[in-house]
């Protein structure tokens, strides 16, 4: 961390890769656990998307089909309305 005004270096900490190695006395968790480490299971459609956004995907494309149906089962219904009246 820098001063901005005076430039002076405040404070210093490794970040990142390129921290340098490890103290003598430290030990990895992960390498003394004796239990694999789970593996991500695939999300929806491969992906590692939630399985949720799946299924509201599928909602959603249903409720769209939905509502196109009805949409052009009433213009049908109208359009008979007006023949059986005399309007085309």
């Amino acid at each position: 961390m820098l001063w901005a005004d005076t430039g002076e270096v405040s404070h210093i900490t490794p970040i990142g890769s390129l921290e340098g190695p490890p103290p003598e006395d430290y030990t990895d968790p992960q390498a003394s656990s004796t239990e694999p480490s789970p593996t991500p299971q695939p999300g929806f459609l491969g992906t590692s998307l939630p399985m949720e956004y799946g299924y509201a995907t599928v909602a959603l494309i249903i409720v769209a089909i939905a509502v196109a149906t009805g949409y052009l089962y009433l213009k049908r219904e109208r359009r008979k309305a007006r023949a059986g009246k005399g309007e085309v």
